[in-house]
């Protein structure tokens, strides 16, 4: 799962999950026995978004 609405950082990209909504899906996928991975891309400079 993507934490907005792409793979990796794009600056123009600002449509990122809520909380609730992340937690949700993790809730949902460890409840039936998944795992979740979860995609934060960094930016160029290797620094995570503050969102």
């Amino acid at each position: 799962m993507t934490s907005n609405n792409n793979w990796g950082y794009h600056p123009d990209d600002t449509a990122y999950k809520k909380p609730f909504e992340v937690i949700t899906i993790f809730v949902d996928a460890v409840s039936n026995g998944g795992n979740l991975l979860l995609d934060i891309g960094p930016k160029a400079d290797g620094t995570i978004p503050a969102e």
